[in-house]
């Protein structure tokens, strides 16, 4: 071959090498505008934002693709994120979170993505964290008060993980009272709250969910009476 011949083939390889660069510059230029608000339709500045590709990294909060803090406008640019991918975003200020609004992205496509989303105070985040938060039971409801809750069961702790696990320790074992640990999973809703142990033979424990705070809950359940009791679990830690 040539010299002649070799420099347009050699012109051509060129080419087509720097088109396949700039495919793969453009397959890689996928970016996100998250825009952040509460409930009322007001724009949360300032409120922390991470992205994860997976559901277990979201609920363990490990290996985040990103992180950053909306603006003045409420809102957060990203750069650099992959095409087709489904980011899992955890987005916190204070006490409020989008755990229990959307927390997954759009399909991200070549370009620029947009996505909004909401923080509220809500029972997913008020009752659980990844290193798990602690309740006891304190008070009961009794005539319209709240009277301390019996000394055998006001020190028992369950704690809530925010994958969904959750430990259960019988501080003080009353006769006639749960084994001492369990391990197991919880659920909450805006009306119920449900606690299963891993042990088969439990029936486990679901009540009501009245309200829920960051350092409060309020549970209405049935006694083995069969009764209604409404109990007030405090935060001890976590």
């Amino acid at each position: 071959m040539t010299l002649q011949a070799i420099k347009p083939f050699v012109f051509l390889y060129l080419m087509a090498s720097l088109t396949a660069c700039n495919e793969g510059e453009l397959m890689s230029a996928a970016e996100l505008i998250i825009t952040v608000e509460d409930a009322q339709g007001n724009k949360v500045t300032t409120a922390e934002v991470y992205l994860y590709e997976s559901l277990t990294a979201f609920q363990n909060e490990t290996s985040s693709v990103t992180a950053g803090l909306t603006n003045t406008a409420g809102y957060l640019q990203l750069k650099n994120l992959s095409p087709g991918q489904i980011y899992y975003l955890d987005i916190q200020k204070g006490s409020a979170s989008n755990w229990i609004h959307q927390t997954t992205s759009v399909v991200i496509q070549e370009g620029l993505n947009e996505f909004t989303t909401i923080l509220t105070e809500n029972w997913y985040s008020n009752l659980s964290s990844v290193g798990g938060k602690v309740w006891s039971p304190k008070f009961i409801l009794q005539n319209e008060q709240w009277v301390q809750y019996d000394d055998c069961f006001n020190d028992d702790q369950y704690q809530f993980y925010k994958n969904f696990d959750m430990d259960f320790r019988n501080n003080t074992k009353c006769v006639g009272s749960t084994e001492d640990f369990f391990t197991g999973q919880w659920f909450g809703s805006a009306t119920q709250l449900s606690i299963y142990s891993d042990a088969a033979e439990s029936a486990g424990l679901s009540f009501k969910l009245l309200e829920s705070s960051p350092d409060h809950f309020v549970g209405e359940l049935r006694a083995t009476s069969g009764q209604l009791i409404t109990v007030y679990f405090g935060k001890t830690n976590g």
